[in-house]
């Protein structure tokens, strides 16, 4: 006689610090362990009825997952039913072929929000956001999105998508793949853990080929002439100072990006030896989006600008005046950064329009993205090599340490940049 419960695996932890929800099929003195896409923490899970604990405090979406939980035991019961009616002595190996063979009928809407607020747990909230815009975008593109299953989300279901966000939607290539990405790393985290079958799958070499899209961006510089006559251009209003020497600060940390930068703290400021032996100052800090490390020199353009701020704005635990709501934590932050970031390129292009600053057109809608590829640019007039540029940016990783550039290129790069504007 089988047995079929649905466990709480509490011998396994997963990354996140929860344990794996497994279904557990025994017969003749043998068992199997199934996963079932879902987790949890040892107090959200009920071992007698083989459930989450229904209390929204510990599990929000409880009910979701419990009736996710009660259609895969379902199943297995069907299954097991299936095989005895037939009078077949059947191995538990058969049962899992003829398990993961069915058809999946999860509801995608359901799982698209259970994986958003997943990613907000794990303080993941950037991506979640990104989760978010493209779950939106996929109810405006189909009214029916809601009753759907992963089995509905076909090759023809997904180039009718692409050709509403081309033709609906007038987006181009580059947001088209950010949508495409984001629904094909869904329904991977779906066959992953168990609620989509892989021979559905849309994407791919047999089906929608998101590598064809043409990504690729113009890269936006501010050239050094314009760069210099924006850092000596006497400002009087505060709020138009504080956003042009944000830039600098960015331009001359390498191109530093917006919530990166919102997030220094003081200790991010540490002191190191050079490889001549003497004290110098460094930023330290771990990039948000990669989780990489980066070491900058602070020379004396990045001084001027931390005292600028120092003596212009009150003191908070972070380094910069960015944040001013400093008791937001987790999604209140997020948004606040967010926030702040349209006012800073707001600011930005109304510093493009001064007529004595002289900005080109093509300049007139200067925002914060121009500041990495401007460094760039202005290193490479220097005669530095594309490989140190690279390295320094953050786009190749040196193998022989766990900081981009070990101390030596470190204090080249910071070399260089001394004098660039």
């Amino acid at each position: 006689m089988a047995k079929i419960e649905v466990v709480l695996y509490k011998w396994k932890r997963l990354k996140d610090g929860t344990n794996p929800i497994m279904l557990r099929v025994a017969k003749d003195k043998n068992r199997k362990m199934l996963a079932t896409g879902l987790s949890c923490l040892p107090k959200q899970w009920n071992d007698e009825y083989g459930l989450f604990i229904k209390d929204k405090r510990l599990t929000k979406d409880y009910d979701f997952k419990n009736e996710a939980l009660n259609k895969i035991k379902t199943k297995a019961l069907d299954i097991v039913g299936d095989f005895e009616k037939q009078g077949l002595d059947w191995t538990l190996n058969q049962f899992e072929s003829k398990m993961r063979s069915k058809t999946y009928s999860t509801n995608l809407k359901d799982y698209f929000e259970s994986h958003i607020e997943k990613l907000k747990n794990n303080a993941k909230y950037v991506n979640a956001e990104v989760f978010r815009s493209t779950l939106l975008m996929l109810t405006i593109f189909d009214s029916k999105f809601s009753k759907l299953k992963f089995p509905d989300i076909d090759q023809n279901y997904v180039y009718r998508f692409d050709t509403f966000l081309r033709k609906k939607r007038n987006l181009k290539d580059t947001s088209i793949s950010l949508y495409m990405r984001t629904l094909a790393a869904l329904l991977n985290s779906a066959i992953r853990e168990g609620v989509m079958d892989q021979n559905t799958y849309p994407f791919g070499k047999n089906g929608y080929k998101i590598s064809k899209l043409n990504v690729k961006t113009r890269k936006r510089f501010v050239p050094i002439e314009y760069l210099r006559n924006l850092k000596e251009y006497p400002i009087n209003d505060i709020r138009l100072a504080l956003n042009r020497n944000l830039f600098l600060f960015s331009f001359y940390c390498r191109g530093i990006n917006w919530i990166d930068m919102a997030l220094l703290k003081k200790e991010n400021i540490i002191t190191a030896l050079s490889p001549d032996g003497n004290e110098i100052k460094l930023i330290r800090f771990n990039r948000a989006k990669t989780n990489t490390p980066f070491e900058i020199v602070i020379n004396e353009e990045i001084q001027k600008l931390l005292t600028w701020f120092s003596e212009y704005f009150a003191p908070t635990p972070y380094l910069l005046p960015i944040i001013t709501k400093p008791l937001y934590t987790g999604d209140k932050l997020r948004k606040h950064i967010d926030n702040r970031r349209g006012k800073y390129n707001k600011a930005l292009k109304e510093l493009a329009q001064i007529e004595e600053l002289q900005f080109p057109e093509s300049l007139k809608n200067l925002s914060g993205y121009f500041a990495r590829h401007s460094y760039a640019m202005a290193l490479r007039s220097k005669g530095v090599s594309i490989e140190i540029i690279s390295e320094a940016l953050g786009h190749a990783e040196l193998k022989t340490t766990n900081i981009y550039l070990d101390s030596f290129g470190r204090d080249a790069v910071a070399a260089a940049s001394e004098g660039l504007i």
